[in-house]
């Protein structure tokens, strides 16, 4: 018995000389070992809210995209941490940070770590335009192009949108990286992502970040048809935004696409229109937590 008092009193000990370690750190530092990040994965983007850190990953070994969350107001506590990845066709290995940059994390939140250098709102990021979009995949043939917006948190994966035992689609930035533009209102802050056709089986993959960072790789082709821009292509999806004016919006997916007959092309969105801390990590919501709208664009059909 007095054996076993002892062991619970070492184990006592050393549980709170992990604490006051962890708590001499600084907070964003704190976090990341909460986190308990793999060696094999690269650090790529770091965000935090009050109470709240997510840090993003990438596995060049397994391709795998990660994103971590830790609330921390139960920092030790199993559910106060949380893990969402994917698989992605993308090679995120240019945007591995050094991780001494977790040691001048600024007080003010929202912040966002990204390529080397802090952001918030008053230091904002500078997302690519849809002229730079236009200039990027002018006459290439696309199977797909997706512009996705959140104002906070990273985003990985998908949300299923779930209304009892229907499934009625799902809303994320599927195998890319999606980073916060640190906006309260959808503007026109948006990470790019095309699926671009190389023959019937390989296409390329490319994502435009902020600060003129291009992000490629090669996967598997879609059964998507083709298309090519017009230069109202960009601009007329983007109009389609109109119809969430007003209205409270945490993520949106607007992708372009070609119809598969042939006929036309479109551009349509789904959005996100409740918002509270950790929504990016869930894996199904009500569909009423959601809308979506689109319109017909102008293309060239590619046969």
């Amino acid at each position: 018995m007095k054996r076993k008092l002892f062991a619970a009193f070492i184990l006592f000990l050393l549980f709170i000389g992990y604490l006051a370690y962890l708590n001499s750190l600084p907070p964003a530092v704190r976090a990341y070992k909460m986190a308990r990040i793999a060696e094999n994965e690269q650090l790529i983007a770091v965000y935090h809210d009050t109470s709240f850190w997510q840090f993003a990953t990438y596995n060049p070994e397994t391709r795998k995209l990660k994103v971590y969350a830790i609330y921390s107001e139960n920092p030790i506590l199993p559910w106060g941490n949380d893990v969402k990845s994917v698989e992605t066709p993308l090679n995120y290995s240019p945007l591995a940070l050094d991780l001494k940059l977790l040691e001048k994390a600024p007080e003010e939140t929202p912040a966002l770590l990204f390529n080397g250098k802090w952001y918030t709102r008053e230091n904002p990021l500078k997302f690519p335009r849809a002229e730079d979009v236009n200039r990027e995949f002018w006459d290439k043939p696309l199977r797909s192009l997706t512009a996705c917006w959140a104002g906070r948190e990273l985003w990985v994966g998908g949300i299923r949108l779930v209304g009892g035992d229907a499934v009625h689609g799902s809303v994320g930035s599927g195998k890319v990286l999606a980073i916060p533009s640190l906006e309260e209102n959808p503007g026109k802050k948006f990470v790019w992502y095309a699926e671009v056709a190389v023959n019937n089986e390989i296409s390329t993959y490319e994502a435009l970040y902020p600060g003129n960072i291009r992000i490629t790789g090669r996967g598997k082709a879609t059964d998507l048809r083709p298309f090519r821009f017009t230069d109202k292509t960009v601009s007329t999806g983007l109009g389609a935004l109109k119809y969430l004016e007003g209205t409270q919006t945490a993520f949106i997916s607007l992708m372009y696409y070609a119809n598969p007959d042939g006929s036309g092309a479109h551009a349509g969105f789904i959005a996100l229109t409740r918002y509270w801390k950790g929504i990016s990590m869930k894996e199904q919501l009500p569909p009423a937590y959601s809308t979506m709208e689109g319109t017909d664009i102008p293309a060239n059909i590619t046969e």
